[in-house]
């Protein structure tokens, strides 16, 4: 997996940071980053979130995630933007969620996960 993806004519970038999870195996924790605003909007450098894939469209990027130790279920997270480039929707699994809580609802589904 690349180490930096960007997106959007270089607007936002997602910088991969591999993590030894188990011996051999391994995640790849995404922080996602706004270039022209100078803010990360996200890093999950510090919790057991994969990243499985990343891809843009002419109106979003998405990123697939996963959590270890399930691994299994995969999570569809969509930053949709306006015509400016702009995020104006972040959405999980297709259920809106505001992105200053963001990182908070991925925190509670890897609690969750750990708990199963």
């Amino acid at each position: 997996m690349q180490v930096e993806q960007i997106f959007h004519r270089g607007r936002y970038r997602i910088d991969i940071h591999p993590i030894e999870m188990r011996m051999s195996q391994w995640a790849y924790a995404p922080r996602i980053f706004d270039t022209h605003q100078d803010i990360f909007l996200l890093d999950l450098t510090q919790s057991r979130w994969h990243l499985v894939a990343a891809s843009e469209t002419a109106q979003a990027f998405h990123c697939q995630l996963t959590c270890f130790p399930d691994g299994h279920r995969q999570y569809h997270l969509m930053f949709e933007l306006d015509e400016g480039g702009n995020i104006y929707r972040v959405s999980l699994n297709q259920l809106s969620v505001s992105l200053s809580e963001l990182s908070e609802t991925l925190s509670a589904i890897q609690d969750a996960t750990a708990l199963e």
